[in-house]
């Protein structure tokens, strides 16, 4: 008696199953490279933003309230333009004048700059991209 077989071979079965399981594992290499590649941009992207903000430091170092002066000081490890600082008069921005209030301030070196201050001000510091800043209080 005649077998009639329809559909496909073993051999062409198996050869397909062996093409579909290659496939998928390509995929999800393609997949895993590309997420890990990401990832670790993304890391070092942080490390570079975060890393650069903790070597930015700035210390009040004088606050004569009656002559209206301030005088920071660079406490970091890198230094940092006077426009990256901002002073907060009882938490208002404002802009220190002076011809001591310009350039770049190095580490450990010192700026001097004029500010209106009054007898109980809260006087705070801060530079763009630092974790943490300064703060004072006119007497």
């Amino acid at each position: 008696m005649k077998r009639l077989s329809k559909g496909i071979s073993d051999i062409v079965s198996n050869v397909l199953i062996v093409l579909v399981v290659i496939a998928l594992a390509s995929a999800f290499l393609l997949w895993g490279t590309g997420t890990l590649t990401q990832t670790q941009q993304t890391g070092t992207q942080n490390v570079q933003t975060y890393g650069a903000s903790t070597q930015k430091a700035v210390s009040i170092d004088a606050l004569a309230c009656s002559a209206n002066s301030l005088t920071i000081r660079n406490t970091g490890s890198v230094s940092f333009a006077v426009t990256d600082v901002t002073v907060y008069v009882n938490e208002v921005a404002v802009t220190p004048t002076g011809a001591g209030w310009t350039g770049t301030v190095a580490v450990g070196a010192t700026k001097t700059g004029t500010v209106t201050l009054a007898s109980g001000d809260a006087v705070r510091v801060t530079v763009a991209g630092a974790a943490v800043g300064a703060s004072s209080r006119c007497a």
